[in-house]
């Protein structure tokens, strides 16, 4: 007959982390690996054209201490760049002083009517072109006209014959081709002459919009001659130190300890039960009756 196991150990309690201690500790690992990663990057520098240095600023955040790079050129750079920083300064002094200067011209709006109208092409100057052409010249035609009139009166030629008519349409023709060639002149002249107002016009639009951006150019070069520089320093290696796993190590040594526990718990009953089962094998049926019941 089997045993009741009334008289078995109770199992053990099991191991249980306690939470906020766990938490507190890894809490206090990451921050010591925090400040420690810190220090390995925090590298000093010192080159021929100054230094780098981290130093501690005096002052704690959440007990943490906080540190400061302060950047220094050598002597000689110092020098330098002060200097530099006079030169400058100056620019920027001198811009500035232009500022009244640009805010007076520009507080005006620009006015193109001073320039006068734009130029148009006027056809009263063809007209005026054409007129003196031909006046430079009909006094030529009127004698060229009267001397041919007389060779053909000699030649015995009247007025209204066929040969005589002929020899005239030869000069009025000849005379109609220059007054095409007086318009066709007449109309270049016109165009030349507007496109020298046009170009005087301009040129002097320009002179007068470079003559009122000149105090905002000049402002603008001293201005963008006095950009602060600053020290440039090489990068540092970045390095870290990683924080124990403390909670993770908690959670395995509770586990380990917890199996362990159970373990030796069921070793415990095993041998308790077998021990029993060996009694009772050798005191037989009835003894073993009478023992289940004293053992109760």
């Amino acid at each position: 007959m089997g045993c009741t196991c009334e008289d078995d150990p109770a199992p053990p309690a099991p191991v249980i982390i306690n939470a906020g201690q766990t938490a507190g500790q890894q809490a206090e690992y990451n921050q010591e690996a925090a400040e420690k990663t810190r220090a390995l990057n925090m590298i000093n520098q010192y080159t021929p054209q100054g230094s780098s240095v981290f130093a501690p600023t005096g002052e704690t955040i959440d007990g943490i201490e906080q540190f400061g790079v302060t950047q220094s050129y050598s002597p000689e750079q110092k020098n330098l760049f002060d200097s530099q920083n006079r030169m400058k300064q100056g620019y920027a002094d001198f811009g500035e002083s232009q500022l009244g200067n640009v805010r007076d011209t520009y507080s005006t709006p620009f006015d193109y009517g001073q320039f006068g109208a734009a130029p148009t092409l006027d056809e009263n100057s063809r007209s005026a072109a054409r007129a003196n052409i031909i006046a430079r010249n009909q006094p030529q035609m009127d004698r060229d006209r009267a001397a041919r009139e007389t060779s053909l009166a000699n030649q015995g030629f009247t007025v209204g014959s066929e040969a005589y008519d002929s020899a005239i349409d030869n000069i009025n023709r000849q005379n109609n081709d220059f007054y095409l060639a007086a318009d066709a002149a007449a109309g270049g002249e016109m165009a030349q002459r507007y496109g020298l107002d046009v170009n005087a016009r301009n040129q002097a639009i320009n002179e007068a919009i470079n003559q009122r951006n000149m105090p905002m150019s000049e402002m603008s070069t001293f201005m963008s001659g006095s950009q602060p520089v600053n020290p440039n320093f090489i990068g540092t290696p970045q390095g870290s130190i990683a924080a124990p796993n403390y909670a993770g190590l908690q959670a395995a040594n509770t586990a380990v300890q917890n199996a362990g526990n159970m373990n030796t718990y069921n070793q415990q009953v095993a041998t308790n039960r077998a021990n029993k089962q060996g009694l009772y094998d050798i005191m037989g049926t009835g003894a073993q009756a009478g023992f289940k019941w004293a053992f109760k």
